[in-house]
């Protein structure tokens, strides 16, 4: 006995074009990360740090830990391209906060968390394999 298939691949073929096309252009995919990043170090501020909360600080001050006038958190900054996302904080003091100095300890807002890496894979991986799931 023997048995015979015989299948079209033209759509295969098809699927496999578009997510060619699509792995050509990554810009919708890295436009897609940089917010997410953007997001991630919104809440690292919202949160006081994560994934640990940010050492206290030693005055009794009410507002947030490194939220006095909000503008280190306003000077967030996202962009992207053809192959790569990007978020930069700009306010000029901010890498005093970042690695600390000999009176204050680091606070580092500009961190990715494993769930954040975990989640970019995905953004990637979904934008090029899209077409053939």
């Amino acid at each position: 006995m023997q048995v015979s298939v015989q299948v079209d691949m033209s759509r295969v073929r098809q699927s496999f074009d578009r997510a060619h096309r699509r792995a050509k252009d990554m810009r919708p995919a890295w436009q897609q990360v940089s917010r997410l990043v953007l997001q991630s170090i919104q809440r690292n501020f919202a949160e006081g740090g994560r994934p640990s909360r940010w050492a206290p600080r030693k005055d009794n001050l009410p507002h947030p830990l490194l939220i006095k006038s909000g503008r280190m958190l306003a000077s967030l900054r996202a962009r992207s391209g053809s192959n790569f996302a990007e978020v930069s904080e700009r306010a000029p003091y901010a890498i005093y906060h970042h690695t600390g100095t000999g009176r204050m300890p680091a606070r580092k807002s500009v961190l990715l968390q494993p769930e954040d890496e975990r989640e970019i894979v995905e953004v990637l991986e979904q934008h090029i394999l899209r077409p053939l799931l």
